[in-house]
C-alpha cells in the first residue's frame, strides 16, 4: 500500500472510532441526580430548581445554567457541579454552600422635617422551600406602620404559587391645592392575596386582590391660614392588578449581572366613587461587569408609570426618599406619570473571605406628570428632580442581603434639599 494511501485509511479508521464515541456520547442519559451541602434548603426544592433531569441527555449549556441558577438562590453562595460516566450513563452530583437567609430588616432616612425607620426581619428560604417571608415596623415622623407578607414558591407540586400580605401605613402626607401645600395624616390599611403561575424558574406571572381603606385627616399645625381641602374622609377601594416578572439576573457573590424587569397593570375601585381608576408601570434594571475580574458593576433602574389623569391632590405617583430619589424626603410631590431613572457605579474596596465593602457613586433623576396635566410636564424643566451622591456599602456574605447602606444625596437644583438614606440591602 502506497503510503498516501496508508495516511487516508488510518485518517478513516480514526473518523470511524471518533463518530462511534460521538454517538456512545449522544447517548449517555443521567442515571443519578444528588446534592450535597444542603443543610437547610429542601432536596425536592432544588430538583425544581434545575433543568437537568434524571433519565434525559445531558446538556453543557443546561448544566452551566442550573450551577447558575442555583447560585442565584438566597440560601446559596456557591454551587459547583461533578459529572461521573459509566457504560452509557452518567452520575450528576452538585455540591453547594449555603448562606444564612433570615435578615434582620433596619432602614432609616433622614433629612430636615422629616425622619423615619423601619425595624423588622425576613426569611428568603422558609422550611427550605424558597418560600418568601417578612414582617417589619416603620415609624414616619412618629406616625406608625407596619406590614406582613408571606410568598409561597409553589403549592404542593405545581406551577403555581400564593402569596397573602397584610398591612397598615401611615404617615404625614403633603397634597397640593392651588393656594398651597396641605399636610394630612395618611391611613392606608389593607389585606391582599395573589396566585403566580411559574413559567419558570426565571419568569412568572402574578394576579393579585387587595381591599383597603385610605384615610386622610388635615393636620392642625398648617402654613397656610384657611387650608383648602376636606378636613376629614375615607374611601374603601378594591385593588386589582396582573404582573409579568422576568427575572435573568446572575449573581456571582455580590456582583450582578443581566437584567430584571416586570411589568404591572393595576385597577382599583372606589366604593365611594363609580369611575374606575387605572395605572400601568414598567420597571427594568439592568447590571454589568466590564470583566470577571473587574473591581467595578454598573447598576441602572429604569421606571416609567402612568395613571388615569384626575385633576386630584391624591395622584398616585411620588417623589420619595426611600423609594426613588435618595434625600428628597418623605412623598414630597406627586403625578399621574413618572418617569426616573436610578444609576450607580459600585467600586469594590475590599472582598476578604465573608466580608466586603463597596464605595458607590450615584445619580437619581425624576420627573412627574402633574395630576390634570398633559405629557408635555415630563420635559419641564420645573418638574424635573436630580440627585447626585456618595454611598458606601458593607458586606457580610454569610447572610443574604447583608448589606449595610448609607447615602447621601444633594439636588442639584436646590443645594439646600439633601439628606441621608440609610438601610440594609442595595438601594435597587
Amino acid at each position: 500500500m502506497k503510503p498516501r494511501q496508508s495516511y487516508i485509511s488510518l485518517l478513516l479508521i480514526a473518523l470511524c472510532f471518533a463518530l462511534n464515541a460521538q454517538e456512545k456520547t449522544d447517548l449517555l442519559t443521567v442515571e443519578s441526580i444528588t446534592f450535597s451541602g444542603n443543610e437547610n434548603t429542601n432536596l425536592s426544592f432544588l430538583k425544581k430548581v434545575i433543568a437537568c433531569q434524571e433519565g434525559m441527555p445531558l446538556d453543557p449549556n443546561l448544566l452551566e445554567l442550573d450551577i447558575q441558577n442555583l447560585k442565584n438562590l438566597p440560601s446559596v453562595i456557591e454551587a459547583h457541579a461533578h459529572v461521573d460516566t459509566a457504560d452509557t450513563s452518567l452520575r450528576l452530583s452538585f455540591t453547594i454552600k449555603e448562606r444564612k437567609t433570615i435578615l434582620p430588616i433596619v432602614n432609616l432616612g433622614t433629612i430636615r422635617t422629616n425622619f423615619w425607620f423601619a425595624l423588622g426581619a425576613s426569611e428568603n428560604n422558609l422550611r427550605g422551600r424558597g418560600d418568601k417571608l417578612f414582617a417589619y415596623y416603620q415609624n414616619n415622623d412618629g406616625r406608625h406602620a407596619g406590614q406582613i407578607q408571606l410568598e409561597k414558591f409553589r403549592i404542593r407540586h405545581s406551577s403555581w404559587g400564593a402569596g397573602l400580605n397584610v398591612y397598615h401605613w401611615s404617615s404625614i402626607e403633603p397634597l397640593y391645592f392651588e393656594e398651597g401645600p396641605v399636610d394630612y395624616n395618611y391611613d392606608n390599611t389593607g389585606v391582599g392575596t395573589g396566585l403566580i403561575k411559574n413559567f419558570s424558574v426565571r419568569r412568572n406571572v402574578l394576579f393579585g386582590l387587595t381591599l383597603f381603606r385610605e384615610g386622610y385627616t388635615q393636620r392642625a399645625d398648617q402654613i397656610l391660614t384657611k387650608p383648602p381641602g376636606p378636613e376629614q374622609f375615607t374611601i374603601d377601594k378594591l385593588l386589582s392588578k396582573i404582573q409579568w416578572n422576568q427575572n435573568e439576573l446572575n449573581y456571582h457573590f455580590f456582583y450582578l449581572t443581566g437584567y430584571a424587569f416586570n411589568l404591572t397593570y393595576q385597577n382599583v375601585y372606589s366604593f365611594n366613587q363609580p369611575t374606575p381608576f387605572n395605572s400601568f408601570e414598567c420597571r427594568l434594571k439592568v447590571f454589568y461587569m466590564p470583566d470577571k475580574k473587574s473591581k467595578i458593576n454598573l447598576a441602572g433602574r429604569f421606571v416609567f408609570g402612568m395613571s388615569t389623569n384626575d385633576n386630584s391632590p391624591f395622584a398616585p405617583f411620588v417623589a420619595d426618599s426611600h423609594v426613588n430619589l435618595r434625600g428628597v424626603g418623605n412623598r414630597i410631590d406627586r403625578g399621574t406619570g413618572q418617569l426616573v431613572l436610578n444609576g450607580e457605579v459600585r467600586y469594590t474596596l475590599e472582598h476578604e473571605n465573608n466580608w466586603a465593602a463597596q464605595a458607590v457613586v450615584f445619580t437619581d433623576f425624576g420627573t412627574w406628570r402633574s395630576p390634570g396635566g398633559s405629557l408635555a410636564d415630563f420635559f419641564d424643566v420645573r418638574q424635573f428632580r436630580q440627585f447626585v451622591g456618595l454611598g458606601a456599602r458593607v458586606m457580610y456574605l454569610k447572610i443574604y442581603g447583608a448589606t449595610f447602606r448609607i447615602d447621601y444625596g444633594i439636588d442639584i437644583y436646590n443645594f439646600r434639599q439633601q439628606g441621608f438614606v440609610l438601610g440594609l440591602g442595595q438601594y435597587f
